[in-house]
């Protein structure tokens, strides 16, 4: 599980794009740095959870296709203080498109495998499973020490200095130019040299580095925010799909990956598992704002409710099985340090479900109560996504209407 690291680094790189636009007519949107906040910090690890390859980079940027519907969906909503604690408001439309929140989505995925390449005990950054570098494989590929070519290099610094203070000035589009230009230049004389132009640091390195961690997800940041800026609230293109197709396609999918599950072969269950939010992303969002919905939340409520009850279930399974042999457990699944700390944790989980099953009973008769359960265990469980897809769903208005109806009212 990922540490509050990557949550610190998310929030030292979105605090200062909002400290540059504070002044400005319109900010940088906020939804947009927090699906890349929260991808920073959940990201390929989440992934990870349906598709193995989907915690190397090259799977998460094809996860983050479906993984970026779900964010869209909830750039609907936002979070309020109340007299009392926090509610999820519906705004009514979406704020962040499809493509917008793929952008921040991967952009976060970038950040979170350069934290898990720096500080994560010498692991590779995860670029690939036929294909991955460490800090320590890129800082083999140029050295550092003074050659005879430090003339040519020299040149190269005093060239960018003098040309920086030029094309800064003529703003990004030159700029992005003059540092594609440099870095190119300077590659292929490095290379002619048999990499012998060398300066104070790992050149190659420094390059690599910057492009793909700081340059690349900084530019997906600027891009989606300026697509959110030109656009106001609702009307962002919408991905049109008929929602009855969505929705046979969700069951098919979670048909096909419970098959391979069962026949032992995960990793074929896992691109069909991956494939669940693309689709409920169809099913749960509107067409069109003040459209009303193409699947009635009559019947949508309950099946994701049902879909929930059935993966609290299963967790309350695997608590059980944790309490009775947390050495099977341990060694089958996961071991929490010791056998004692598997069978506390599975205390823990029991407590944590148990309630969450109760609530997903209560909500299915409309009972306020049990909707705010439900909501904190699918928030508790964003990891999953789905429950907090669910979340999401019972903070909408229509729906957030039934459960404050007088009880002869609440029937569906």
């Amino acid at each position: 599980m990922p540490g509050i690291g990557h949550l610190i680094f998310g929030l030292c790189i979105v605090i200062p794009l909002l400290y540059l636009t504070k002044d400005k007519n319109k900010p940088v949107n906020y939804k947009v740095l927090f699906i890349y906040f929260v991808n920073n910090y959940l990201g390929p690890d989440a992934a990870h959870v349906y598709w193995r390859t989907g915690h190397y980079l090259i799977g998460f940027i094809a996860f983050a296709i479906p993984l970026s519907l779900f964010y869209s969906y909830m750039s609907r909503f936002s979070l309020h203080r109340t007299a009392h604690f926090f509610d999820i408001a519906d705004d009514g439309a979406r704020e962040v498109n499809w493509k917008n929140a793929y952008y921040a989505t991967v952009a976060g995925g970038i950040s979170h495998r350069m934290i898990d390449g720096l500080f994560h005990g010498n692991s590779p950054f995860g670029f690939a499973p036929w294909f991955d570098l460490s800090l320590e494989d890129i800082n083999t590929w140029v050295g550092y020490e003074t050659s005879t070519w430090i003339v040519l290099d020299m040149a190269f610094i005093v060239f960018t200095i003098i040309g920086a203070l030029y094309v800064l000035r003529e703003g990004f589009k030159k700029s992005i130019s003059f540092l594609a230009i440099i870095v190119g230049t300077f590659t292929i004389a490095a290379l002619a040299t048999f990499f012998d132009v060398t300066g104070g640091e790992r050149d190659v390195a420094v390059f690599f580095f910057s492009i793909v961690f700081i340059l690349a997800p900084l530019l997906l940041i600027a891009h989606a925010d300026r697509e959110v800026q030109a656009h106001a609230l609702g009307s962002q293109p919408r991905p049109r799909i008929n929602r009855w197709i969505s929705l046979v396609m969700t069951i098919a999918l979670g048909v096909m990956a419970g098959v391979f599950f069962a026949l032992d072969r995960t990793d074929i269950a896992g691109f069909f598992v991956c494939g669940i939010p693309f689709t409920l992303s169809f099913v749960l969002d509107e067409h069109k704002p003040g459209a009303p919905p193409r699947i009635s939340r009559k019947f949508l409520v309950p099946f994701l409710l049902a879909l929930v009850t059935a993966i609290v279930g299963l967790f309350f399974a695997a608590a059980v099985a944790a309490i009775i042999d947390p050495v099977w457990f341990g060694t089958e699944f996961y071991e929490f340090g010791s056998p004692d700390g598997t069978r506390l944790v599975g205390i823990i989980f029991i407590v944590l479900t148990s309630v969450g099953l109760a609530g997903c009973i209560g909500s299915f008769l409309h009972n306020s109560k049990c909707r705010a359960i439900v909501m904190v265990i699918g928030t508790l469980a964003w990891y999953l996504v789905i429950p907090f897809g669910l979340a999401l769903l019972l903070s909408e208005k229509e729906v957030k209407s039934w459960f404050e109806k007088p009880a002869k009212e609440k029937a569906l």
